[in-house]
């Protein structure tokens, strides 16, 4: 079994320790140590980076059988001097201080949802961008989420002392923690912050809990039962609140208003656009009726019915749709339309009083065009895919219509 170091000082930064064993797992060599710093992916935390022997740490793991760190290292150490009778390995620091502001940070949010709302925190995972705690209770009010989070945030100003504490399974049954897990070797290792929370944990933590920074959540979702808690602490805190107010006061400038009446003015702009939406409409379902019946004009007679065939390029397959529709509408009418481009179409309609097989005549033609797909009805067919300039749209428009004439006559 390796010895955690960190389990007694997670401030430590360097260490010197010797190699018991050499790992080769799947193409990635790994190194395992007597002892360690190094804190592997465990409790929802993950594991620390950093070097050894100055070759880079990718990845640290816990054996689960007997208990051995494994430090996975860059495929640069092919390999290092690991002869040496004592290696010395460095903690990537930044990333150990925000994963111990995270975690200590948990244990006083969690605490603060228990006082609060009287609901246990049931799982907790950190990520990089942020963390989750996960509760057993299903829905939660918003006074119990800002109360939660000013209780958390007044731990945290108040600067308490959070210590470790070694103590035997039957003594933490005397103790007011949270949740009692497995001992290990006997002993369970316990974080303290001084009056407000005792927890069984072995991860890395801060010494007090001013160092945690704001403790800010972020989001709320139900999952199940459950309600799963996104928060950030410390640094990420200072980022994000960064990062969205760069935003606001970007939108505040746009809009030349004060942030607090940013939703004021989104809510003009929405109703706004939605009266332009619906005029735009309008207007265009007038221009679409002219465009039908300017179609509908230069329509070719062909056995006692009226054709109408023509491409265009750089338009809306769903104004074409209209376009059809309201042209199908006029008697013994039909309606062959392709659209060249990067996608090409075809639709075909006609008038009901007209018994020409439009998606037979479709399926004729599509295969034209390439790998192009569709399907419909003898009343309506479109289809299309890949990409044909006008004149291959024009092309395959001229032999639909010819297919159409055979079945007129």
């Amino acid at each position: 079994m390796t010895e955690l170091l960190y389990y007694h000082d997670c401030y430590q930064t360097d260490f010197r320790a010797r190699i018991v064993d050499r790992i080769s797992d799947n193409g990635r060599h790994g190194l395992v140590l007597d002892r360690t710093l190094f804190y592997p992916t465990s409790g929802g935390q993950p594991f620390d980076l950093g070097s050894i022997q100055d070759v880079p740490v990718e990845e640290v793991l816990i054996d689960g059988n007997d208990g051995r760190v494994i430090h996975y290292m860059s495929a640069s150490a092919q390999y290092v001097d690991m002869h040496s009778v004592e290696v010395l390995g460095n903690i990537d620091w930044p990333r150990r201080f925000d994963h111990m502001q995270q975690h200590t940070g948990q244990h006083i949010l969690s605490q603060a949802f228990e006082q609060v709302a009287g609901t246990a925190t049931i799982g907790f995972h950190m990520g990089a961008e942020s963390s989750t705690l996960d509760l057993d209770l299903g829905r939660l009010t918003q006074n119990q989420v800002d109360d939660s989070e000013d209780l958390a945030n007044s731990i945290v100003w108040e600067d308490r002392d959070v210590t470790i504490q070694f103590v035997t399974a039957a003594d933490a049954q005397k103790l007011p923690l949270r949740k009692i897990p497995p001992a290990k070797d006997g002993l369970l290792r316990l974080i303290s912050v001084d009056g407000f929370d005792l927890s069984a944990c072995g991860g890395t933590h801060v010494r007090r809990s001013g160092e945690i920074g704001p403790i800010k959540i972020v989001k709320i979702e139900r999952v199940g039962s459950k309600s799963r808690v996104e928060f950030l602490c410390g640094k990420r805190a200072l980022a994000d609140y960064r990062r969205k107010n760069l935003v606001l006061a970007r939108l505040s400038s746009e809009l030349t208003t004060g942030y607090w009446e940013l939703e004021n003015s989104l809510a003009r702009l929405r109703d706004d656009l939605k009266q332009a939406n619906r005029a735009l409409k309008r207007k265009t379902e007038e221009l679409l009726d002219i465009e039908a019946q300017n179609l509908a004009a230069d329509a070719v007679e062909f056995a006692g019915a009226h054709i109408i065939r023509r491409d265009f390029v750089n338009r809306e397959s769903s104004e074409l749709r209209i376009l059809a529709g309201r042209i199908a509408s006029i008697e013994r009418t039909i309606v062959l339309l392709g659209l060249a481009g990067n996608k090409a179409q075809l639709l075909f309609a006609r008038s009901d009083d007209l018994q020409v097989a439009l998606n037979e005549v479709l399926t004729d033609v599509l295969p034209l065009l390439g790998d192009a797909t569709g399907g419909g009805s003898p009343k309506f067919a479109q289809g299309g895919g890949p990409p044909a300039d006008d004149s291959k749209v024009r092309q395959v428009l001229a032999i639909a219509e010819d297919l159409v004439r055979d079945m007129l006559t």
